[in-house]
């Protein structure tokens, strides 16, 4: 997905099984702001984190792609949030660290 921020293009992109969901992601959390054109706008200081938060995202996704039956049953049985109200951060830092443990 391609964003303006300030007046530059830059690409922005979550792909989950092969299906790129950037725009929906942003969407959920209420990022999607347009200019008058119909440009996706973003200031450089949330680009930055949302670009950040996809490279994390984009990795927990290969990582997760690489598990056994075994172990995806386990990680798809783990509560993540079970202390509830982390952040899209937060949990997603907790998702890769249970994988970079569990995928050799």
């Amino acid at each position: 997905m391609i964003i303006l921020v300030n007046g530059a293009e830059k690409e922005l992109k979550v792909i989950d099984n092969g299906i790129e969901y950037t725009e929906d992601l942003l969407a959920m959390y209420d990022e999607l702001k347009k200019d008058s054109n119909g440009n996706y706008i973003m200031s450089d200081d949330d680009f930055i984190w949302w670009d950040n938060m996809a490279d994390m995202l984009n990795e927990m996704y290969r990582l997760a792609d690489d598990l056994d039956g075994y172990t995806r049953a386990e990680y798809d049985a783990t509560d993540f949030n079970s202390r509830g109200g982390l952040d899209l951060v937060d949990e997603t830092q907790a998702r890769l660290d249970w994988l970079k443990l569990h995928v050799a």
